[in-house]
C-alpha cells in the first residue's frame, strides 16, 4: 500500500511538472518557424506559428524536459530559455526520482516471505480446520490432512502419482481417474495413493509430510512445459514490462506510418528512438495538434516503460553473478574490521554466537541490510519487550486479526467431514 501511494505521489508530481511547464511555455509566447503540411500533402518549411498553442507547448515540455529534443520547436523569447533550465534541472529530479520509486517497487523478484506452495497449504489447511485447531504446515502434515488436501486441490494428487508411481502411462491413467472422480470417490482414491506413496517414498516414511518437501517433489515431479509456466511465473514482472514495451513501440510505430506515412522501418525507429530518448526521427509537422498531442503523451507514458523493462532485463542478465558474489561473500573469511564489527554486535563479551547474531553479520556482509536498519528493529524490539526479557508474545507485534487465526473461518469443504483414516 506504502509504495502504491509513493507511486501515485511520484506520478502526481510528474504530471504537475509536465502540464505546468505546458501552461508556462503557453503564457510565454513563443513563435516558430515550423513545418506545416497543407491539404495536398507538401510540407511548407516555413511557416509561422506565433505563438505557440496549448498543444505544442505541451509538447515542447515534454521533449525538453525528457531530453527527446526532436527540434521542431525552438523558443523565440529569452525569458522561455530561461525558464528551460529550471524546466529541465526540475525533470530530471522528478523523473528521476519517479523512475527510482517505479523501478523500486517492479525490479524486487518477490516481496512475499512464503513460496506460493506455503501459501496454498495454509489456505488448504485453514478450510480443512474450521474449529480454529488450523495447523502451519511446517511441522509436518499427516496423513489425513495431505489426504484433504489432495481432494481438495487434485495437483497435489498428481504430484503423489508421479513421484510414486514411475511408470508414466499408468501414472497418467490414476490422475485421469482422480480428476473425474467425485469428491466421495477422490477421498478412496487419495488414502489408495498416499498408501502406496507412503511404501515407495522415503519422505513418506514416517507418515508425515513437510511443506518444503512436499515444495520439492512439486518441483521434481513437473515436466519441460510447467517448468517455463514456472519460470513465467517467477519472471512475471519482467514479461509483463516487455509486453507493455512492445505494445508502445507497436503504437509508435503504426502512430508513424498512418499518420505521418512513414515506411514501417522509419516508424520502429521513430517509436524506439523516441522511447530511448535519442530523438532521431521526430513528427513530420507540429502544426497538427492531434499528432504533436500524441507524441506528448507517447513519451510521458513509454519511457518509464522503456527504462523499467531495460532495468529488469539487466537485473536478469546479472542475477546469477550476483548470487554467486554474495554466495562468496558468505563464505569469505572475516577480516580484522569484521572481527571487531562481530565483537560489537555479540558485545564481546562472549565466546559464541546466538543464530540471530549470525544472521545479523552475515547480512552485514552482504550488504543486504544496513546497520541503521538493523539498529531501528533493535529499538522496535525493546519498545516492545519493557522487562528486558529478551522474549517477545506474538500477540505484541502481530495484528490481532492475524494472531487469531480462528476468526473468519471459510466454509467446511468435503475433506474435512472424514476425521477417520488410517493405512491400518
Amino acid at each position: 500500500m506504502h509504495g502504491r501511494k509513493g507511486l501515485a505521489i511520484a506520478l502526481t508530481g510528474v504530471l504537475v511538472w509536465v502540464l505546468g511547464g505546458a501552461c508556462v511555455y503557453y503564457s510565454i509566447g513563443n513563435c516558430s518557424t515550423i513545418p506545416r503540411m497543407d491539404k495536398d500533402g507538401i510540407i511548407d518549411d516555413n511557416f509561422v506559428q506565433c505563438p505557440w498553442t496549448f498543444a505544442q507547448a505541451f509538447y515542447f515540455s515534454v521533449q525538453t524536459g525528457l531530453s527527446i529534443g526532436f527540434g521542431l520547436l525552438s523558443e523565440s523569447k529569452k525569458i522561455s530559455e530561461v525558464y528551460s533550465c529550471f524546466h529541465i534541472l526540475a525533470g530530471s529530479s522528478v523523473i528521476s526520482g519517479a523512475l527510482a520509486l517505479f523501478a523500486n517497487i517492479t525490479l524486487q523478484k518477490n516481496d512475499d516471505i512464503q513460496t506460493n506452495t506455503e501459501k496454498t497449504v495454509f489456505k488448504l489447511l485453514q478450510q480443512l480446520h474450521t474449529d480454529g485447531s488450523c495447523s502451519d504446515g511446517y511441522k509436518g502434515l499427516d496423513m489425513q490432512e495431505l489426504r484433504d488436501i489432495m481432494v481438495i486441490h487434485p495437483h497435489y494428487a498428481e504430484v503423489m502419482i508421479h513421484k510414486s508411481v514411475p511408470d508414466k502411462q499408468a501414472a497418467g491413467a490414476q490422475i485421469n481417474a482422480f480428476t473425474v472422480a467425485s469428491a466421495g470417490e477422490r477421498i478412496h482414491l487419495a488414502s489408495m495413493i498416499l498408501e502406496h506413496a507412503s511404501n515407495v517414498l522415503p519422505e513418506l516414511a514416517d507418515h508425515k509430510v513437510y511443506v518444503k518437501t512436499l515444495q520439492d517433489m512439486d518441483r521434481e515431479t513437473r515436466g519441460p512445459v510447467m517448468d517455463v509456466v514456472a519460470w513465467c511465473r517467477r519472471h512475471r514482472n519482467l514479461l509483463t514490462a516487455q509486453f507493455a514495451f512492445l505494445i508502445w513501440i507497436l503504437i509508435g510505430t503504426m502512430f508513424s506510418v498512418l499518420a505521418d506515412e512513414n515506411d514501417v522501418i522509419t516508424g520502429v525507429y521513430f517509436a524506439i528512438s523516441t522511447l530511448s530518448t535519442a530523438g532521431m526521427v521526430a513528427t513530420k509537422t507540429v502544426d497538427s495538434q492531434a499528432h504533436v498531442t500524441f507524441v506528448g503523451f507517447f513519451a510521458l507514458t513509454g519511457i518509464p516503460v522503456y527504462c523499467t523493462y531495460l532495468g529488469m532485463f539487466a537485473n536478469l542478465l546479472v542475477e546469477r553473478y550476483q548470487n554467486k558474489k554474495m554466495e562468496d561473500k558468505m563464505r569469505a573469511k572475516f577480516t580484522a574490521s569484521e572481527v571487531a564489527l562481530l565483537d560489537h554486535v555479540t558485545e564481546g563479551e562472549k565466546d559464541y554466537v546466538t543464530a540471530a547474531e549470525f544472521a545479523e553479520i552475515q547480512l552485514l556482509r552482504m550488504g543486504l541490510v544496513d546497520r541503521d536498519t538493523l539498529r531501528a528493529l533493535r529499538e522496535q524490539f525493546k519498545k516492545l519487550d519493557p522487562d528486558g526479557s529478551g522474549t517477545i508474545k506474538k500477540a505484541e507485534f502481530l495484528h490481532p486479526l492475524v494472531a487469531d487465526r480462528g476468526q473468519d473461518r471459510p466454509p467446511e469443504t468435503p475433506g474435512a467431514a472424514n476425521p477417520a483414516f488410517s493405512f491400518n
